[in-house]
């Protein structure tokens, strides 16, 4: 009886691999989804950044800093957010989550408000009407 049982295995399965005898060929791979490139961070945009004189929509092109990124020649600063320097303590985590948000939508449409150095502070909005900076606050959170 014992034997039977084997040989009853053994058939069935042969006959669910098509009767070969081979082994199974393993099922396809799935697909990975899509991953979006990251943004390369930048020490700055441009020596002498343009000023929008109105709200302005761009691609973000560059990330600086946990706080500040780049459309195009212009270098933006968030208004109403602010990060770690690059260098201190949770600043990559902040840089890198920037880089993350702005790669997943980098179309922008940003506001500016005033100037602070050579940077443009400033309003942005994803593609889905998300502000940048609550963004980033669901990212680190």
């Amino acid at each position: 009886m014992r034997i039977f049982t084997s040989l009853a295995s053994a058939l069935a399965l042969a006959a669910c691999a098509g009767g070969g005898g081979g082994p199974l060929a393993p099922p396809p791979a799935l697909p990975e989804p899509p991953q979006a490139a990251l943004l390369p961070v930048v020490g700055d945009c441009s020596p002498d950044d343009p000023v929008p004189d109105a709200p302005w929509q761009g691609a973000a092109t560059a990330v600086i800093d946990g706080d500040s990124f780049c459309i195009g020649d212009i270098e933006v600063r968030l208004r109403r957010y602010s990060a770690p320097e690059w260098d201190e303590p949770g600043g990559p985590e902040a840089r890198e989550a920037l880089r993350a948000v702005l790669s997943a939508s980098p179309e922008l449409a940003c506001e500016g408000f005033a100037r602070s150095y050579d940077r443009v502070l400033a309003e942005c909005r994803t593609g889905d009407g998300q502000l940048v900076e609550a963004a980033l606050r669901k990212a680190l959170a």
